[in-house]
């Protein structure tokens, strides 16, 4: 079954050396942004991550956001994105609702959530 990680493959092969996220004056090629994509969804699956597995992910629109977005999905789980907006205990449900495996968050602080709220 496909999904947007294989649109990233097919990318990357296609245009490797070409600009995929552009932000400032950092350029991240194809072929970047996939062996980094890669590297995180290796994480995911040695830390238990499997296919439909939900993870949250918590990021500005910064280059981690794609990264980690499309590793999520390289990896076989599903992404269930929230707002960074979000309050600890909003974070709590949402991650208790969807029966979170992960959580990427793009700067923790100690009201986030640890793992009390089950």
């Amino acid at each position: 079954m496909l999904n947007l990680a294989s649109v990233l493959d097919y990318s990357t092969s296609e245009n490797p050396d070409k600009a995929a996220i552009i932000f400032g004056e950092q350029k991240i090629t194809f072929s970047q942004l996939n062996t980094f994509c890669c590297k995180i969804a290796n994480g995911l699956v040695a830390a238990g991550v499997g296919k439909g597995d939900k993870v949250v992910i918590s990021c500005l629109n910064l280059p981690y956001f794609p990264m980690v977005y499309y590793a999520i999905l390289k990896a076989g789980a599903v992404v269930v994105p929230i707002s960074v907006l979000s309050k600890s205990r909003e974070i709590a449900y949402y991650l208790k609702d969807c029966d979170a495996k992960a959580f990427f968050c793009f700067q923790g602080t100690p009201e986030l959530p640890m793992g009390e709220y089950g």
